[in-house]
This record gives structure tokens, sequence and C-alpha cells, in this order.
């Protein structure tokens, strides 16, 4: 056996004695949620992570601190979603969780649609064939459209449905694939059936990471992020844009969106919606 072998297998042995500990350390962090959700205590305090934090650190020797650091910033994430996921399955005073509940298989009301002449107008009548399409020469008619209430919804290039909708508190109800994206934004919320993305606003908390840790959230619960952005609704007020894939009611989607509502300073969700490819 070589060397470089005898080093691996080493760290086989070290990586086995790790995984051990760590199931015994969830197992305590179960016991500590079940004393939290009785005496009400939140599952994110952030006095005790960097008590806990900082501790890391001086456990380490010298020019390795950052690294203690940043497993204990691991472990202290993957305590609070173990934490989250058992709080999420016996919280009934959840609202957005029966909201949820509520809308799925609900369809969205899509009898009157307003979009701009071409693509759009087109790609609506192949989409929605029973339903009346108004035809607009641009996007800031048909946004006016949606908002006085004259139709059900509006047909939008990607980028200005978003605008409108964090804008107006407007829904996604669809998705328009074609050689330009389009959304479907309306005032009704309802989850059609083959709905399988989710968009909402993230306002971040004021820690300096709170980015790292939405974006962790996603990545730990294995949902897939096909958008992040920023995005300025005002002067005064910054979001983030979330989108991933997720079918409805999945138990690790839930799970993030509860997270999210309780350590975001936001949470607003615009929609869980299918997407349609326009030929």
């Amino acid at each position: 056996m070589d060397q470089l072998e005898a080093l691996r297998n080493e760290l086989t042995a070290i990586d086995s004695e790790i995984f051990q500990l760590f199931a015994r350390r969830l197992a305590v962090v179960d016991q500590v949620s079940e004393r939290k959700l009785k005496m009400g205590i939140p599952v994110y305090v952030p006095v005790r992570e960097g008590v806990i934090l900082a501790r890391a650190r001086s456990s380490m020797p010298q020019g390795q601190e950052s690294y203690g650091e940043a497993l204990a910033r691991t472990l202290l994430r993957l305590s609070r979603e173990r934490q989250y996921a058992r709080a999420a399955a016996q919280d009934s005073t959840w609202a957005l969780g029966r909201t949820l509940q509520q809308a799925e298989g609900r369809r969205p009301a899509w009898y009157n649609l307003a979009a701009v002449e071409g693509e759009a107008a087109d790609g609506c009548g192949q989409v929605f064939p029973k339903a009346r399409i108004m035809a607009f020469a641009n996007s800031a008619t048909v946004a006016a459209a949606v908002s006085s209430g004259e139709v059900d919804a509006a047909v939008l290039p990607y980028c200005k449905a978003l605008e409108l909708a964090a804008r107006e508190g407007l829904y996604i109800q669809a998705g328009l694939d074609g050689e330009e994206r389009y959304l479907v934004v309306g005032k009704e919320f309802g989850i059609a059936p083959r709905a399988r993305q989710v968009s909402i606003l993230v306002k971040l908390a004021p820690e300096p990471d709170s980015l790292a840790l939405v974006v962790s959230i996603f990545v730990d619960l294995n949902l897939p992020i096909s958008s992040l952005h920023c995005m300025r609704v005002s002067a005064a007020q910054q979001l983030y844009y979330v989108e991933f894939a997720s079918e409805p009611g999945h138990p690790q989607a839930l799970q993030a969106l509860y997270q999210l509502e309780r350590e975001a300073a936001q949470l607003s969700l615009l929609g869980w919606y299918p997407v349609f490819d326009l030929e």
C-alpha cells in the first residue's frame, strides 16, 4: 500500500468518527427542538450562535481559525434546518402553509387575458385556447389592464412581469417559454395543475451572511434554484427574487418556505405555477 492510499484510509476512518458524532449531535438537537417548541423559543438565536462561532475559532490551531468557524457555521445551519423540519410538521398555525394547501389544484381564472401584440398574444392563443385575448401595443397598457381589473391576467415579458407583481402585489400564475420568456400575472392566487416553479421575494435579515444562508437552505434541501437576482422595488427597498423548481406540496419546498419566513426579514410568495412551452 502506498503512502497516499494509507492517508486516504486514515481520512476514511476519521470521517466515520465524524459522521457518528454528527448523528449523535442531531439526536441532541432533536431534544433541544422539542423543548424549544414547548417553551416557544425561536430556532434561530444569533447571540447563542455567535458564542459557538467564537469558541470554534479559539479551539483551532493558529492559522486554521477560519476553517473551524466555517465548520461550526455548517453544523449550526444544518441543526437549524433539522429543527425547522420538526417545527413545520407540528405547526398548525402556519398561515402560508394553509394558504398553499387550499390553493393546490385551483387554477386561476384565465378567461380574459391581456398581452402585447406578437409572440405574447399568439402564444396565449396556443396555451389558453378558450380565453379571450386582448392584444395591446405595449407592456404599459397590458399592465394597466390587469391592475384596473379589466382582464383576469396579463402576459408580460419576464422582467416587466416581475416588476409589476412586486409593485402591485400580483401573483405569477404561469410561465410561457418561447423566443422570449413571459409570465402570466394576475390578482388571484392558485396552484394550477402541472405547477412546477416557485417564485418568492425575500428581504434579507441584517446579518452580513444572510444571502449565503438563503442559498444554503436550497442547496441543503436539494431544491434547484433557477433564478436569483436583486430587485430594487423602491428607492428604500431592495429585495431578492428567488425562483426554484418543485412540485406542489413537496415537503422540502414547504420546509424551505417555513424556514425563510422565520429567518428572513420578509418573505412574499409570488406564485407556484406551471410553465408552458410556446412552439
